[in-house]
């Protein structure tokens, strides 16, 4: 994946820029959360309100599933900036979290998280943007094989 990365990033001029026209991929205007996730194993994964900043992420396109999932609440969204732990993540989210670390990009945007599921004010604003958070996401991880979000990447 890596070696895929460099090749468009050093090549693929077109990759680089989205169908609005804005550059995308690197240092990109991020969504209005992310979950920071570090470069390494031991960051401290949190959610992060980003406030118009620049930077670069990746974003999860996942199968919810029929059974809940770890989603941002009102009630718990104080407790997301503080901290989420991988043991309370199902193993989609974690395998792409380490996919995400290991090419070298400090966030990750999955919906049930970034978004709060039960504010309909915020659900409403970040679905308006939802096009344009994948379009200058620098990698989409597609798990796209999994019955749900349990099923991982692999």
């Amino acid at each position: 994946i890596q070696r895929w990365l460099a090749e468009c990033d050093s090549t693929h001029q077109r990759c680089k820029t989205g169908l609005s026209g804005e550059l995308v991929g690197r240092e990109t205007t991020l969504p209005t959360r992310l979950l920071f996730v570090g470069l390494s194993p031991d960051s401290k994964r949190k959610l992060t309100v980003t406030e118009g900043l620049r930077g670069t992420y990746t974003t999860l396109s996942h199968r919810w599933g029929s059974k809940a999932l770890v989603q941002t609440t009102r009630a718990n969204l104080s407790n997301h900036q503080q901290g989420v732990g991988l043991e309370k993540l199902p193993k989609t989210f974690e395998d792409a979290i380490k996919l995400t670390q290991m090419i070298g990009v400090p966030y990750i945007w999955i919906d049930s998280l970034c978004i709060i599921q039960d504010d309909p004010q915020d659900w409403a604003n970040e679905a308006r943007q939802m096009g344009a958070i994948y379009e200058r996401s620098y990698l989409t991880i597609a798990a796209s094989s999994g019955v749900d979000s349990k099923s991982g990447l692999y």
